[in-house]
């Protein structure tokens, strides 16, 4: 048996074709469906998205706020690792903007490492209103008094329902 023969016998069994050699994956992660779309100003929101990847996995997503990462590959999987799942992450708005621009980039484990994001997401931002102090802030016992306290405007889509007096963290009365 020559040398020849003896190397094809032995790479038909063992070797790899050389085709599963040379693939890389090339395809990045998807991202879609990011949510939520409406957020209140300095209040936690938990902003997702949906990933896939067709060959490696995703290993990490980062979340973007108007073009600024909010921490390189901190945002939690569902499946880590894994070629599909969702990716979420708590996020605060503090800023002065009506609406902020969102984006999820998820990178894959293949080698060379690929990258994709989602389309950018307008949230639009409400501002809660505030109550001001109550006044009187004193009462007679057994005659009647009128309690009365300034409010600021709520943005929308957030309204006033209603208003309740709370004594002694007691409801006393229904909202008026």
């Amino acid at each position: 048996m020559s040398i020849k023969h003896l190397f094809l016998t032995l790479c038909g069994v063992l070797c790899l074709p050389l085709a599963a050699i040379a693939a890389t994956d090339t395809t990045a992660p998807t991202v879609t469906g990011v949510a939520p779309t409406s957020a209140t100003k300095n209040v936690a929101v938990t902003i997702s998205g949906t990933y896939h990847d067709d060959s490696a996995g995703v290993a990490s997503c980062t979340l973007f706020v108007d073009g600024i990462s909010q921490g390189v590959g901190i945002m939690n999987l569902s499946v880590p690792t894994g070629r599909d799942g969702v990716a979420s992450q708590s996020y605060t708005y503090t800023g002065s903007n009506s609406s902020f621009s969102v984006v999820i980039s998820c990178t894959d484990q293949a080698v060379p490492v690929n990258t994709g994001q989602s389309s950018p997401t307008t949230v639009s931002v409400s501002t809660p209103g505030t109550v001001g102090a109550v006044s009187p802030t004193t009462a007679t016992v057994n005659v009647a008094t009128s309690f009365s306290a300034p409010y600021s405007a709520f943005t929308a889509p957030n309204t006033v329902a209603g208003c309740w007096l709370v004594v002694g963290g007691v409801e006393r009365y229904p909202p008026v």
